[in-house]
């Protein structure tokens, strides 16, 4: 009996330290997630940025554009 209680003693320890691992294990799991979002949140605010002016441009062309394109049609109407 007393072998019994000493290996069931032995494998709670086990047990226990398993789980303190497994928790152990979780938390940095947590941390190096919140550190690959947080890089990743930077790299897209970063990307964002960059890509503001050209977007910005492109709105600036298109209207350029369609006001070229209204002064053709009044143009083309003149001439008929």
């Amino acid at each position: 009996m007393k072998r019994q209680i000493g290996s069931l003693q032995r494998q709670a320890g086990k047990a226990r330290r398993y789980q303190a691992l497994i928790n152990d294990l979780k938390l940095l799991e947590t941390h190096a997630a919140k550190r690959q979002f947080d890089a990743l949140s930077e790299q897209q605010e970063s990307t964002a940025g960059g890509t503001r002016p050209h977007f910005d441009r492109q709105i600036e062309c298109e209207q350029d554009i369609e006001s070229r394109e209204g002064e053709v049609a009044a143009q083309r109407a003149r001439a008929r």
